[in-house]
């Protein structure tokens, strides 16, 4: 084990027994790892639910403007949508862990480029090995110079203009290919019928966008966001978990961001922004985070753990160098 390994390690397991100080009971984590399908197929169904009703609106009561603004919207929930990949990922879709992965590998294929299993295949990494240099996701970031903050607001403002271009959904899919690599070897559960699957459904949606004349609708509704908006949204909440912010303590380099109602209707609408807590505690769907988060506060270590943020518009500003951290209740 590298010294940052051993750093990260020590440092984690120093918080969690601060936490079991502080009188928070295994038995209360354990309760909020409770899964319940229900509220993640409910809060699935709404997101989709709200794209649709967005796209209507929009193409009835046309106008330029209110194309951009249904773009942003359509594209925030798309980014709502993509962190379920995230909830499958840690199998916090269902109890049983075969339907946890095709309900995982479903959700995805809508985005195309994207699957939750490959996702999987590193993230498992990212969590044990945080910010150290076993972990896919710091190795990648560390020789790019978009990811070396603060920077200046004309830099930032570059890199969120090439995102919006289309730029960050190219690198996305070129990393997607560079991670698939190392994992061709390993055959997983029912890894052809998936496949499979996935051909099938792309095939039938495409036929019906053919035979409905939808392909208008499909790109003006679903892949202009997903190629300008959605990776912006991405691109903000990378920046706000482990980016940006004082390093210079011994601690894990997380943040958690409290939600404003703009950043639930332009950015992320689900407490996945509790980036922090979801690092102590993987095991905790994302409809439990803020229960947990209350729990932690009331450790007087819960700081030493988690950088507190309000808002994504102060991770922005965290970005460009200005301070952005908010205090924790007593």
């Amino acid at each position: 084990m590298s010294k940052s390994d051993a750093k990260q390690k020590v440092s984690g397991n120093t918080i969690e027994s601060a936490f079991a100080a502080a009188g928070i009971e295994p038995c209360e984590i354990r309760e909020l790892t409770r899964l319940d399908p229900r509220i993640t197929a409910g809060y699935i169904l709404l997101q989709w639910a709200l794209i649709v009703a967005a796209a209507l609106l929009c193409w009835h009561f046309w106008h330029p403007l209110l194309y951009l603004v249904t773009v942003v919207f359509i594209g925030a929930r798309q980014h709502d949508l993509a962190t379920m990949f995230h909830e499958a990922a840690h199998y916090r879709f269902a109890r049983n862990r075969r339907l946890n992965d095709w309900l995982g590998e479903a959700m995805s294929w809508p985005f195309v480029i994207l699957s939750m299993r490959t996702y999987r295949q590193h993230h498992g990494a990212h969590h044990r090995y945080l910010n150290t240099d076993r972990d896919p996701d710091w190795i990648y970031k560390q020789d790019d110079s978009e990811w070396r903050f603060p920077m200046s607001r004309t830099k930032l403002g570059l890199v969120l203009l090439g995102d919006m271009l289309g730029i960050g959904l190219v690198k996305t899919f070129i990393r997607t290919l560079h991670l698939t690599r190392p994992q061709t070897a390993r055959v997983l559960p029912d890894a052809t019928a998936l496949r499979i699957a996935r051909v099938v459904f792309l095939a039938i949606a495409l036929s019906l966008i053919i035979v409905f004349d939808l392909g208008a609708a499909v790109a003006l509704f679903w892949l202009v966001p997903f190629v300008t908006w959605l990776q912006v949204c991405l691109r903000l909440r990378s920046i706000a978990e482990h980016f940006a912010f004082d390093t210079s303590h011994d601690r894990p380099h997380s943040r958690s961001v409290m939600l404003t109602w703009l950043d639930r209707a332009l950015v992320l609408s689900n407490d996945t922004s509790l980036h922090g807590e979801h690092h102590l505690y993987p095991s905790v769907p994302f409809y439990r985070l803020r229960d947990l988060h209350e729990l932690l506060v009331r450790s007087p270590d819960y700081r030493h753990g988690i950088e507190l943020t309000r808002g994504y518009w102060s991770v922005v500003k965290a970005a460009l160098g200005r301070s952005a951290s908010i205090g924790v209740p007593s």
